[in-house]
């Protein structure tokens, strides 16, 4: 249970980080679709209801990044909303530092969402 739990810690503060980078450069390389669908993964592993619209919009993202042509629009709009529910959810955070890091991936999201929009916030 312990391993488990700093498995999803280690897996949201590196999600920030790339977050927190290049996202147009990012979504070129390579382990992409692999780094979104082992998020989508762990989110269904939780079993909880409220993560549904968040692991939804995660598959739409992999869908569309894996279509070869972007619509940053689109892209932006769906890092909007997983910046939106993933704030949502943080209170269901029991642990302060997993609190804290679900509080940071969120707003992370919603950076990478302005970033992809052109400097805009994208709104649904």
């Amino acid at each position: 249970m312990q391993k488990h739990e700093s498995q999803h810690q280690v897996h949201l503060d590196a999600t920030t980080d790339f977050l927190g980078g290049d996202l147009q450069e990012a979504i070129t390389k390579a382990g992409l679709d692999n780094r979104l669908q082992r998020w989508i993964e762990e989110l269904k592993d939780l079993h909880v209801p409220e993560l549904h619209p968040v692991v939804t919009d995660l598959q739409a993202l992999k869908a569309h990044f894996g279509g070869g042509t972007l619509d940053h629009k689109l892209v932006g709009q769906l890092l909007h909303r997983l910046g939106d529910n993933t704030a949502k959810v943080t209170s269901l955070a029991t642990e302060p530092p997993v609190r804290l890091r679900l509080e940071n991936l969120g707003k992370a999201l919603l950076e990478a969402a302005k970033q992809v929009a052109g400097g805009r916030a994208a709104a649904d």
